[in-house]
């Protein structure tokens, strides 16, 4: 009697519950905000991209998400980093290297990592940055990660490069090229960075067939920087080599080739030093000219972007503690809340009373509702039986078309059988005629080249009778009107998929589809198995038929 309101109760504080819950973010949230906040960052729009991160953040950590938490703090390690605020972007960084330490995940710990690396870098602290090179590169060893080794090792002998420690660089570096087979853009910087160390040690030859190979490459898939990079490094090669001309020309072609004004005063640099030893110093000021209006472009740029950033780090400085404010005004928003769900509560409880007292009535009611429902299933119960009549009467229509189709196929296939039947009779009386037609070959030709037999007139005269017998058209015209007659259907679909044949084409390729040989079609038409085996190529030829496919196959298969 009571588990009619029991359930309805029950029903509704879960409803209620559902929509006042303070879960209702979930993982699709999130990785659309980490989506918008990456896109944000890319398109320079670091405002944008910190509030997104920043609320996937929140929502990752209080509905404990451990990937999209690591996205959205590494991601913002790298908002601020492109902000040049590398405090806060160390700070975010760490925070996604925890979360990929407590959640075991080498991926996430390798790459952040690196990153970590990078900013320590950009911030002058190459020491620092060797430190995080080395944890990522020991991490990728551990877990046996082949292309992280290889790009990590990478970056470490790029790092000992410019540091000039070439004999580390090289350990490195001979460390990643075999682990690079997959990663054909690394490998080509690895390669470079070899060709970089070959050169200290003064092996100019090696080093510039090795590059130009490596540019044709880089050239060809479109590796903007390591096109530049490598136009550098022949241009240094060359230089040092004392090849000044060819130089100068790589020289020029990457300073076309760049738009990076860092890159840009390297070439200058570089240039200025080639145009001294051809003796052109007008080249050579000229190129320290643009050094000067290129740095000074970099300072301004830099400064600008710099202000800009520290404003806006003002302004979302500003912005979160309004956000504090407003997660403060919340908290009590939420405590009026809870207090408005125990007043319902209560209202609910006082309507489990009137619900109680409703229940006999209900009862009576549903008394009468079974009582009409068991009318209506006895209805249901007389309209399935006529369903099933009916269905009856359709399976016994169903089973005599069945059997009609049934019937139809047989005749089907006694006539295929009847036709086929015919065509062996017609071809045994083909083949009984070719070889008719062969004896009479071999008695004219006896006859006429036997010097023992004595030409006369009635012995030319039977000559004649006996070539004329292997020239009756009309004979060839029964046989055509016969085999029409049999095979009428065959006729008709080839002339209407090759229009173009002829009447001897179409005796022809009957011929082919009784399956006679070439010898037997040749003693039939009276002609030599040569011409009938080109005349077989010929009609291959225009009907256009695969290698793979027989003439006769082909026939067989036209309908």
């Amino acid at each position: 009697m009571k588990e009619p309101i029991f359930y309805k109760f029950i029903y509704l504080l879960g409803f209620i519950f559902f929509f006042t819950s303070s879960s209702a973010q979930d993982s699709i949230v999130c990785n659309e905000k980490i989506r918008r906040g990456v896109d944000g960052m890319k398109n320079l729009k670091y405002a944008y991209a910190i509030e997104n991160l920043t609320s996937a953040k929140a929502i990752a950590e209080k509905e404990k998400l451990p990937n999209q938490l690591f996205l959205s703090s590494n991601n913002l390690g790298l908002t601020h980093y492109k902000m040049m605020d590398y405090g806060n972007a160390l700070i975010h960084l760490l925070d996604a290297y925890e979360t990929a330490i407590i959640n075991k995940s080498p991926v996430n710990e390798m790459t952040v990592l690196n990153n970590i690396a990078i900013v320590y870098i950009k911030d002058g602290k190459k020491d620092k940055a060797e430190e995080y090179f080395i944890k990522s590169f020991e991490t990728a060893k551990r877990n046996n990660i082949t292309t992280r080794i290889g790009l990590y090792a990478t970056n470490l002998a790029q790092l000992k490069l410019d540091a000039k420690e070439y004999a580390e660089a090289q350990e490195y570096i001979t460390i990643a090229i075999p682990e690079l087979k997959n990663e054909p853009q690394v490998l080509l910087n690895a390669r470079t960075i070899e060709n970089y160390l070959k050169l200290e040690k003064g092996k100019i030859s090696e080093v510039i067939t090795s590059s130009i190979l490596l540019l044709k490459e880089a050239s060809t898939k479109d590796y903007h920087e390591e096109k530049s990079e490598l136009h550098y490094l022949l241009s240094k090669a060359f230089y040092i080599g004392k090849l000044w001309n060819k130089s100068m020309i790589y020289i020029e072609n990457g300073i076309k080739g760049t738009d990076n004004k860092e890159t840009k005063i390297r070439f200058y640099e570089l240039k200025s030093q080639v145009a001294l030893s051809l003796n052109q110093p007008d080249k050579a000021i000229a190129s320290k000219d643009s050094i000067i209006v290129l740095t000074k472009i970099i300072n301004e740029s830099n400064n600008k972007e710099l202000l800009e950033n520290t404003s806006l780090r003002f302004e979302l400085s500003k912005s979160q503690n309004e956000l504090n404010f407003s997660k403060t005004n919340t908290a009590n928003h939420k405590r009026m809340y809870l207090l408005f769900i125990v007043i319902l509560l209560l209202s609910l409880l006082s309507l489990f009373g009137f619900y109680f007292k409703r229940n006999q009535l209900l009862n009576q009611k549903k008394i009468i509702s079974d009582n009409l429902l068991k009318i209506k299933n006895l209805q249901l119960d007389q309209e399935k039986k006529n369903s099933q009549l009916l269905k009856s009467e359709l399976e016994q229509k169903e089973l005599l078309a069945l059997l009609e189709s049934e019937k139809q196929k047989e005749n089907e296939i006694l006539l295929k059988k009847e036709i086929e039947d015919k065509n062996k009779l017609l071809s045994d009386k083909i083949l009984f005629q070719s070889t008719r037609n062969e004896l009479i070959e071999e008695v004219i030709e006896k006859i006429t080249t036997d010097t023992k037999i004595e030409v006369t007139d009635n012995l030319l005269k039977t000559v004649r009778d006996l070539k004329s017998h292997l020239k009756e058209d009309s004979k060839w015209d029964d046989f055509m009107s016969h085999f029409e007659n049999v095979n009428n259907d065959f006729i008709v679909a080839l002339k209407n998929k090759h229009d173009w044949l002829n009447a001897n084409d179409i005796r022809f390729l009957s011929f082919i589809y009784l399956n006679l040989n070439t010898k037997e079609i040749a003693s039939l038409l009276n002609i030599s198995p040569v011409s009938c085996r080109k005349r077989k190529e010929r009609l291959i030829k225009k009907l256009q038929l695969d290698q793979n496919v027989t003439l006769f196959s082909y026939l067989s298969q036209i309908k």
